[in-house]
């Protein structure tokens, strides 16, 4: 059966980021409405936290966003009501483009909340039994750039699927240094591993390995999305080693995705479903980076002697005793009876 799912692409257009993300192939292209009358717009809530109704939105009470090289944007938009919603054309492959229908879009349930700043987020319709001003899409009192974007999928195992997604900046900061408080490991069924991010920045969790062929997302429900996805830069880089780092790329090989290897002689470098591992992803300009280390292999530590009082005792992965371990960071923790594991420390 073929679905359609509506919503959103990662990094925004306008900062220092976006435009090289824009500029790097992706699975997805933008669509540009052939006719004014399709133009999206950008409805603010009224005074009185209502909207108006689709048959009465015209210049008075929205905003006509404006078609760029990254997708068409609405500036300066003061938003001091609580909100918005986008009234924009629903895609459909069996009627021209001319007549397809407009209507509100909104942020959907599942979606990351609040709305990430800097990077797209995900759209979906608003329907004819739902009160537009019960979805509104939240945002603190300020003025923004606002960008939407319809994106047509290229890849041939999803043809002719849409996904409406808009991002977001302050008018006043347009390249805010912020990241999602997550990441997600998903896998085919959309069943997601959360990465939250730690004092340090990067995004740590102790997981246990999904099956073979996940990818990296920042919404939980990203695996078919080439909109949220960081790709291997490589398809090389796919293929998984314990402890060895593989570099990400947002928007490229998303359509690629990540494997256990096969071909490894040391058990210790081995990943495979249902390891327990520690797994870590650094987000920095031009050098994004994934590692998976497992849990249940250590060195160095099984020839120290040392009275813990009952307590177990901290050491890094070189084997040097810590009194006390520093958060975001991993440590191989000694029992008194003797055996060992690893430990990320929040």
């Amino acid at each position: 059966m073929k679905y359609r799912i509506f919503i959103a692409l990662a990094f925004i257009a306008c900062g220092a980021a976006a435009c090289a993300a824009a500029e790097t192939p992706n699975d997805s292209i933008n669509i540009a409405y052939t006719s004014p009358d399709m133009t999206p717009r950008v409805v603010v809530r009224g005074d009185d936290g209502t909207f108006p109704s689709l048959s009465a939105i015209d210049s008075s009470n929205s905003v006509v966003m404006t078609l760029t090289n990254n997708g068409y944007v609405a500036r300066g938009v003061d938003i001091n009501t609580g909100g918005f919603l986008f009234y924009a054309p629903f895609p459909s492959d069996s009627k021209p483009q001319e007549q397809w229908e407009k209507l509100y879009f909104t942020l959907p349930d599942w979606a990351e909340h609040p709305v990430l700043m800097r990077y797209l987020n995900p759209l979906f319709r608003v329907f004819n039994s739902q009160n537009p001003s019960d979805v509104c899409i939240e945002m603190p009192q300020g003025t923004y750039d606002i960008y939407f974007f319809t994106r047509k999928q290229q890849e041939d195992v999803v043809a002719d699927q849409y996904y409406e997604l808009f991002s977001i900046v302050n008018s006043n900061d347009p390249e805010p240094s912020d990241h999602p408080e997550e990441l997600y490991i998903v896998d085919q069924y959309n069943s997601a591993i959360r990465l939250p991010r730690s004092v340090s920045g990067e995004y740590r969790g102790e997981v246990v390995l999904p099956a073979d062929g996940f990818k990296i997302c920042y919404q939980s429900m990203g695996f078919y999305i080439p909109a949220f996805i960081f790709g291997p830069k490589t398809t090389a880089d796919s293929s998984l080693k314990s402890g060895d780092e593989c570099l990400l790329t947002y928007g490229w090989n998303t359509y690629q995705p990540f494997t256990y290897a096969t071909d490894v002689a040391e058990e210790s470098k081995r990943l495979e479903p249902g390891v327990k591992a520690i797994a870590t992803v650094t987000l920095q300009p031009g050098d994004d980076r994934f590692t998976i280390e497992r849990t249940d292999y250590v060195t160095g530590v099984e020839d120290v002697s040392v009275d813990t009082g009952g307590a177990p005792q901290y050491y890094t992965l070189s084997g040097i005793p810590v009194s006390s371990p520093a958060e975001g960071s991993v440590y191989i923790r000694r029992y008194p009876d003797g055996h060992t594991d690893k430990v990320f420390k929040f």
